[in-house]
C-alpha cells in the first residue's frame, strides 16, 4: 500500500512538473496565483511601483507591487502554449500580475504556425475591433507577396497604386480584439521566408497604471490611445 502511494505522489509531481500553461485555459479575472503559483520558471522578479510618463525605464513608488513571471530558455518556454502552440524557441517571453489579477502576457509563437495562431485568435476572439495595415510592392512573384496571397482571403487584402503608377498590396499587419477589460494585439513580423508574431494581452488597468515599460504613454500609442481616453 506505501509503495503504491508513493508511485502516486511521483506521478503527481511529475504531472506538475510537465504540465503546460495555455493561454486559452486562462481565467484573467481569477486570482494571478491560483494560475501562476505552480509554474516552475528560472526567474520570478518583483516591481515596486509604476513606470514614469516618458521614455525613460524610470519607476516611481507607488505602494503596488507587481511580479514579472519571466520565461527564458528551452525548459521555461516549454511551459506555455496557445490551443498547442509553443513560443518561437529563443524569444522567450512575459507574464506579469498586477493587483491579484494576470494583468499582461507576451509572447512570439513558433513561426512557422504564424498564420495558423491567427486563425485561432480569430476563432476564439471573434471579429478584430481594430485592423491596421501595412503595405508592400505587389509583385506577385515575390515570396513575401505569395505568403500573404496564400494566408489572407482577396477580402482581407487591399490594393492601391501610386503616382507613378506603381502597384501596393496592403494586409492586416495588427489584429486588436477587446474583451472583459483586456486588450488582445497580434502583430505580425515581415520576413521574406517566413513570417513571425508577437502576442500582447494587457489589461486596460494595466496600461491606466502604467506598470509595464514599452505600455506607459498608451496615450501616444496609436493603438491604445482609444481604449484609455
Amino acid at each position: 500500500m506505501k509503495r503504491m502511494l508513493f508511485l502516486s505522489s511521483l506521478l503527481s509531481i511529475f504531472s506538475c512538473q510537465t504540465q503546460t500553461l495555455d493561454i486559452t485555459k486562462i481565467d484573467l479575472h481569477k486570482n494571478a496565483k491560483e494560475t501562476l503559483e505552480g509554474l516552475k520558471i528560472s526567474r520570478i522578479d518583483t516591481q515596486n511601483g509604476a513606470y514614469k510618463t516618458g521614455g525613460n525605464a524610470e519607476l516611481e513608488d507607488n505602494g503596488k507591487i507587481s511580479m514579472y513571471y519571466i520565461f527564458k530558455g528551452p525548459s521555461d518556454e516549454s511551459k506555455v502554449a496557445y490551443s498547442g502552440i509553443r513560443p518561437e524557441p529563443g524569444t522567450g517571453g512575459r507574464i506579469v500580475e498586477h493587483d491579484d489579477k494576470i494583468a499582461f502576457i507576451n509572447f512570439a509563437f513558433q513561426r512557422d504556425k504564424t498564420f495558423e495562431l491567427l486563425a485561432k485568435l480569430k476563432k476564439d476572439l471573434g471579429t478584430p475591433d481594430q485592423i491596421l495595415y501595412d503595405s508592400i510592392p505587389n509583385n506577385e512573384s515575390d515570396s513575401e507577396v505569395k505568403m500573404l496571397l496564400k494566408a489572407f482571403s482577396s477580402e482581407e487584402l487591399k490594393y492601391s497604386e501610386d503616382e507613378f503608377g506603381d502597384s501596393y498590396i496592403s494586409f492586416p499587419l495588427h489584429h486588436v480584439w477587446v474583451k472583459d477589460g483586456y486588450i488582445y494585439k497580434y502583430t505580425l513580423l515581415r520576413g521574406r521566408k517566413e513570417y513571425s508574431n508577437d502576442l500582447v494581452i494587457i489589461s486596460k488597468q494595466a496600461l491606466l497604471d502604467r506598470i509595464v515599460f514599452g505600455y506607459h504613454n498608451p496615450d501616444k500609442d496609436p493603438i491604445f490611445i482609444k481604449y484609455v481616453q
